[in-house]
């Protein structure tokens, strides 16, 4: 099978669309290769103290050597539906390439609720682009895989003040799928697929059935 996540499309989309986002960026996507920055340690700790906040002896959440104030947390918390659970993943295969193999999509959404995903993005010192996300491959691919009904993005945009991190601004988004969108997502899986063969890079996806 060749098997493609909804972050490696989103990576593919970047390259074909902006300038700041180029091929050795997309090429580490592909072949797997983590390029930590400070930006994703931040995003990681967060999320992971959205779904088990735990509070230290000065009460602030810390996780990875980034302490967050409670606020931060909860402003998102409290926005979000109950009932949900985090970090869940669905695989669907939606045909089969030219060589022979099945194409499979993988997502894995941080919060869903019934038919209702949710995605969180804490950016330091960042801006909310609303035309960003909703321009973005990966809320559709959500929205395809999961069925979901609604998508909706928090942008909790921190800043660093004496050794915390704390909510400078918070954005809500709800985007809806129309009736394009799943032939969006596939016009631009084929893309990308043109451009692994291209590349001769299509090996870098191909997993045994057992790797998923």
């Amino acid at each position: 099978m060749l098997r493609i996540s909804a972050t490696l499309l989103q990576a593919f989309q970047l390259y074909s669309s902006t300038d700041w986002f180029d091929e050795p960026k997309l090429l580490d996507a592909i072949k797997g290769t983590v390029v930590s920055t400070p930006q994703m340690k931040i995003g990681q700790a967060f999320h992971s103290l959205l779904e088990k906040p735990q509070l230290n002896l000065d009460g602030v959440y810390e996780r990875n050597g980034l302490r967050v104030v409670p606020a931060a947390n909860a402003s998102i918390l409290e926005r979000l539906p109950e009932g949900g659970v985090f970090e869940t993943k669905v695989v669907k295969t939606v045909g089969q390439t030219r060589e022979g193999d099945d194409l499979v999509l993988v997502a894995k959404a941080e919060y869903i609720a019934g038919l209702h995903v949710c995605e969180f993005k804490a950016p330091l010192n960042g801006q909310f682009d609303a035309e960003k996300y909703e321009r973005s491959v990966q809320w559709k691919m959500y929205s395809m895989l999961y069925g979901a009904n609604r998508v909706s993005y928090h942008i909790a945009c921190l800043k660093q003040d004496d050794g915390l991190l704390r909510l400078r601004t918070l954005d809500s988004m709800d985007l809806y799928a129309y009736p394009e969108l799943e032939r969006d997502v596939r016009e631009l899986v084929r893309e990308f697929l043109h451009y692994l063969r291209s590349r001769q890079l299509d090996s870098y996806l191909r997993k045994e059935v057992s790797a998923l």
